[in-house]
Formats: C-alpha cells, structure tokens, sequence
C-alpha cells in the first residue's frame, strides 16, 4: 500500500514536471493579460504599475522649448508595431507646442496616471486617452502585472484563485503551466459597468481637474466611424462625458472627428489601434484642435 502511494506520488510529480517543461517549451500564453517583468522596466511608486518597453525608441521631447503637452494613453496612441517616427505625436506639428507621448502598450487609467506622476517635466496641457479596458487595473503578482477582469476571485494576496489551493501565490508565481490553468478557469464574478467605471473617472478626474486637459474618446475599428457615434453602449464614451464634466476637461470623440473617413484604410487590426496612415490623419485631425486651443488660450 505504501509503495503504490509512493509510486503514485511520485507520477504525480513527474507529471507535474512534464506539463511545466511543456508549457514552457510552448510558450502557452494565459488567457489574462500579463507584462511580463523580465521583458519591461517596470515603476511602482506612484500607485499603478507603469512600464515603458525597455527597447522602445523614446518617445518624449524633452529639448522642446515651448508648451508642454503630456498625452496619456494605451496601445492606441502608443501606436503598438508602428516605428515612434510613424506615431501621430511625432507628425503633431503645431508651432509652440512640445508633444510629450507617454502611453504604453497595455496602460489602464491607473497606468495612464501614474506615468503623469511620474512625469518630472514641465506640463501645460494633458490628453486623457479613454477606452473600454481602462477600469480594469492591473496588480503586481511577483516580477510581473496581470491585468484581472473586475471580479476575478483572489487569494488574501490578491492572486487569482481557481482551485483553493493553499499554496495558491506560491504556486502561480512559480509555475506557467498554474498561470494557465488558473488563468483558463479563475472564477469572475460580474460586476456593473457603474461600479466598473467609477474607480476609474474618480482617478481621471483627480488627475485633470485644474489643469488644461482634453479627453480623448477612442473608437473601435470594426465598424464605421459614424456606426461608432451612434453607439449607446460605448462605456467609456460614457465614462469620458462624465470626466470632462466633473474636471472642467473639453471631450473629444475620435470617431467623431474621423466620421468622413473610411476606418478600414486607417485601421492595423479589427480593436482599436491605427496603422501609420490612422496616425497621419489623427495627427492632422488633433492638430487642429490643438491649434484651436492653443489660439483660445493665447491672450
């Protein structure tokens, strides 16, 4: 009996091994989102992870001699596969203005925030880029940040939690083949999009209020821009018309502003982010309205 038992744990662990080697070997990705530590240079003192890619060409302006304009955002403005000199910031040409382009692949707004804090540079004017997945935050779990639904079950370290194990964060830290099995499974529990979005405007408007901003409503790119208008159930739409009336922040509607425009020869993939002809024609289209501000603002 004992040595059935022995055996038996000891195929177990050999099992165990397999699948670890394996999953490895594959490269099983997990179906959270993850930024991984060993592949960014990761900022936590400002209350969100922020990141920027540790082979990114710098995207800042610092020897700018003018106003100082600080643009917010995700992997939209980030301009994720695009070369930085392809990026609408780098074409926003407007006399006196400094473009300071700090979205990231993968920012929430806590994200999108903290790299604000963490901004040690002069700032005149901040675009908020808004878009769905911003109230989701994302948590620090070892080296790395995941990006867990609102609802997802924790652990008491705020580890996602699929089996009740009680060596649940030990194990997810150390394991990719737990990652994706917990990842596959993890209960989510719904939560309202009220509730969803409120941590989020609350961040946004702390951040803007006070300050010269422009909230920027970004489209998806799988249908017309003018079908995107017309979308009662654009939640951040929404969340974005609330920010700009609590902080005082003008709202841009990018669909609205590209609504002439065929989005499939703007567009890289069917989500949201823009090819380097999307960026041309943002830069145009933003362009302007920095002008028009810049001119409102001038005495």
């Amino acid at each position: 009996m004992i040595r059935r038992f022995l055996a038996l744990l000891v195929g177990a662990a050999l099992a165990c091994v397999a699948g670890e080697v394996a999953a490895r070997a594959l490269a099983l990705e997990p179906r959270l989102q993850v930024v991984r530590g060993s592949e960014v240079a990761l900022d936590t003192r400002f209350g969100a992870p922020t990141w920027l890619p540790r082979q990114a060409v710098e995207r800042r302006n610092e020897a700018c001699q003018g106003r100082h304009l600080v643009v917010l955002g995700s992997s939209i403005l980030y301009g994720s596969g695009l070369d930085a000199g392809d990026v609408f910031s780098a074409h926003l040409d407007v006399p006196g203005l400094c473009v300071h382009n700090l979205a990231a692949s993968g920012f929430d707004m806590g994200a999108k925030l903290a790299a604000l804090a963490a901004w040690e540079q002069p700032v005149d004017e901040v675009w908020l880029e808004v878009w769905d997945a911003d109230p989701s935050p994302y948590t620090p779990i070892g080296d790395d940040v995941w990006r867990l639904p609102l609802g997802t079950r924790v652990d008491d370290h705020g580890v996602p939690d699929a089996f009740g194990l009680p060596f649940n964060t030990w194990l997810f830290r150390h394991s990719h083949l737990f990652q994706v099995a917990t990842a596959s499974t993890v209960p989510v529990e719904p939560v309202s999009v009220e509730s969803a979005w409120s941590r989020a405007e609350d961040l946004a408007v702390d951040a803007l209020r006070g300050r010269p901003a422009t909230v920027l409503v970004a489209p998806r790119l799988d249908r017309p821009f003018d079908a995107s208008v017309q979308d009662v159930e654009r939640a951040w739409a929404t969340a974005a018309e609330r920010i700009g009336e609590r902080s005082g922040a003008r709202v841009v509607d990018l669909a609205q502003q590209l609504v002439d425009l065929d989005h499939l020869e703007l567009r890289a993939d069917p989500c949201c982010h823009f090819n380097a002809a999307g960026h041309r024609v943002l830069a145009e289209r933003l362009g302007m309205l920095a002008s028009v501000a810049r001119d409102t603002a001038t005495p």
